[in-house]
């Protein structure tokens, strides 16, 4: 087991060169796909009233004010409607929610009806 544990495996040596030689363009590629996912995300849900969303500039999630004071029961309603968020009560942030856009475009398309309809049920 030590071997495992206290030094890299030469495999994984080998495939860190190659990231460092070579990963560049593959880094650019996927920052731009996040920052579409972000701007996207950003905006769709800027314009749903009473949440709102900070732009984060190097993150993977959006971190949002709670449309209720009770981010954790937010949560259990987007959760209801399939989406996954984090009450930021479990961030230093009560009164917040975090969900990330790491995800498939067709799943952040997908979680604004869902959006829609926790807002209904919560106004």
């Amino acid at each position: 087991q030590s071997h495992s544990t206290s030094n890299p495996t030469s495999f994984a040596q080998s495939g860190a060169v190659v990231a460092l030689d070579k990963g560049e363009e593959d880094a650019r590629k996927m920052c731009e796909v996040f920052q579409r996912r972000r701007d996207y995300f950003y905006k769709t849900i800027s314009a749903i009233p009473k949440l709102k969303p900070f732009k984060a500039q190097g993150a993977f999630y959006l971190f949002a004010e709670s449309p209720i004071g009770d981010d954790v029961a937010f949560v259990k309603e987007l959760l209801k409607e399939r989406i996954i968020a984090v009450p930021g009560s479990g961030f230093g942030g009560p009164g917040y929610f975090r969900i990330a856009y790491c995800v498939e475009d067709k799943t952040i398309i997908g979680a604004m009806e869902g959006f829609g309809k926790v807002m209904k049920r919560i106004s």
